[in-house]
C-alpha cells in the first residue's frame, strides 16, 4: 500500500510517519485550491501593475521591487507552514504509530474509530471525496472542515460503491431526465476468455 499502513478487513496499523504524510497531503491539497491559487495570482498580477506604474512615473524603489515580494513570501510561506503543523499535530493524535484504526461502511453510514473517538457520518453528508496517493479527503456538505483517513482506510471497491450509490441517489440530476434511465448496479461475476464490456 502506497500509504505505509496494512488493513485486515477494516482494520489497519498505523505506520511509522503516517501523520505527516496525511498532513503534507491535505496542506497541499488545501493551497492548490483554485480560489487560492487565483487570490495569489491577483495578488501577484496587482504587484506587478505597481511596478509598472512606478517604473513609468520613475518612482521605482526598493521597498515595492523587494520587499513587497518578500513580505507576500514570507506570509504564504506562514501560513503553509501553520497548517501543516497544526494538522499533522492532530494527525499525530488520531493516528499515532503503531495504534489501530478502523474505518467501514455500515449501508449508507461511514463509521471510523480513532484514538480520539469514534464517529459516524451519513455519506450524503460528504459533497465531494478526494483521494490522493496517502490521504482520503471527505469534504462534508456546508462546510470546510474535512474528514481525512489514511489512504488504505477504504478500498477502491468501497470508494466506487459510495459513489455509486451517490449517482444512483441523484448526485447528478440531469441523468433522471434521461428516458429509459435506471439506478446502476454492480456484483460480482466469474468469466472465463475474452470479454467486451463498455
Amino acid at each position: 500500500m502506497t500509504d505505509g499502513t496494512t488493513a485486515n478487513a477494516h482494520t489497519l496499523c498505523i505506520a511509522p510517519g503516517t501523520a505527516a504524510r496525511l498532513a503534507r497531503e491535505y496542506t497541499r491539497w488545501v493551497f492548490t485550491k483554485w480560489p487560492l491559487l487565483l487570490c495569489i495570482g491577483v495578488i501577484v498580477a496587482l504587484w506587478a501593475v505597481v511596478v509598472i506604474l512606478d517604473v513609468l512615473s520613475g518612482t521605482l524603489d526598493i521597498v515595492t521591487v523587494t520587499v513587497l515580494p518578500l513580505a507576500f513570501a514570507a506570509l504564504l510561506t506562514s501560513l503553509v507552514a501553520i497548517t501543516y503543523h497544526s494538522t499533522r499535530r492532530s494527525f499525530a493524535l488520531a493516528y499515532p504509530d503503531g495504534a489501530s484504526t478502523t474505518a467501514s461502511f455500515a449501508g449508507d453510514t461511514l463509521t471510523t474509530e480513532t484514538l480520539i473517538g469514534a464517529s459516524a457520518v451519513h455519506v450524503r453528508a460528504f459533497r465531494r471525496i478526494h483521494t490522493t496517493t496517502s490521504a482520503i479527503i471527505l469534504v462534508q456538505r456546508g462546510s470546510r472542515v474535512s474528514a481525512v483517513l489514511p489512504r488504505a482506510a477504504l478500498t477502491a471497491a468501497q470508494l466506487a460503491m459510495r459513489d455509486l450509490d451517490a449517482l444512483n441517489d441523484g448526485a447528478l440530476p440531469q441523468l433522471a431526465g434521461i428516458d429509459g434511465w435506471h439506478p446502476l448496479r454492480t456484483g460480482i461475476a466469474l468469466h472465463e476468455g475474452e470479454v467486451f464490456f463498455g
